[in-house]
């Protein structure tokens, strides 16, 4: 499942062992500004840190001069429910 900062405050239902993965514009040329800043990781593991990528394919990772978008992905890994904070 892929969310962007449109579907900020949403509700996502994953099976456990689904993915959810995350897509929020990044300012070029700036620290990244995204951040995990609460999860529940027993119910939900991050499975990598942000990606910075020049669109939000990830075409280009890592670039922060032309990054766009930081990308993060979540795994469900246990039943329940979490609030995930960026």
């Amino acid at each position: 499942m892929h969310v962007t900062d449109a579907d900020d405050g949403a509700t996502i239902e994953l099976a456990v062992g689904g993915r959810i993965d995350v897509v929020l514009p990044e300012e070029p040329a700036s620290d990244p500004s995204w951040a995990v800043a609460s999860i529940d990781s027993d119910i939900v593991a991050s499975v990598c840190p942000a990606v910075l990528a020049a669109d939000p394919t990830g075409a280009r990772v890592g670039v922060p001069e032309d990054a766009t978008h930081a990308s993060f992905a979540f795994d469900a890994v246990e039943r329940g429910s979490t609030d995930l904070g960026l």
